[in-house]
């Protein structure tokens, strides 16, 4: 096991999802979401931010004609020279659930994501 994977408390999976980024009102990105968790992402892309800064982003689930989304508020905590490490701090309406449930459907080992999940509803 990775030195990242043993500090993270939440089950990542493996999964290319369009992703856009607002840090502000100016302007937005454009990104691929490479791996997701119930609490955070990478985005590969471009353009990066500053550790530390916060973002707007809407994660597009499915059709790109009816653009679902999953819109979360986030923060950025890592950046490499292939994207951005995300963790979410606020995600919107049942985007919680939608993200859970996607993890656990993608997830080797879905009987640990569903621990970690009852484990976050408890806290």
């Amino acid at each position: 096991m990775g030195k990242n994977e043993e500090r993270r408390k939440s089950t990542r999976v493996m999964i290319r999802l369009e992703a856009e980024l607002k840090p502000g009102e100016t302007y937005q990105i454009s990104g691929c979401c490479t791996n997701l968790s119930a609490e955070g992402m990478f985005i590969e892309c471009d353009r990066k931010f500053k550790v530390g800064d916060s973002c707007h982003l809407n994660i597009v689930l499915g059709d790109r004609r009816l653009r679902p989304t999953v819109e979360v508020d986030a923060k950025i905590i890592r950046v490499t020279s292939e994207g951005m490490g995300i963790q979410f701090t606020k995600i919107h309406g049942q985007g919680r659930d939608f993200l859970e449930n996607i993890v656990l459907l993608k997830a080797e080992d879905p009987e640990k994501v569903e621990k970690e999940i009852k484990n976050k509803t408890k806290s």
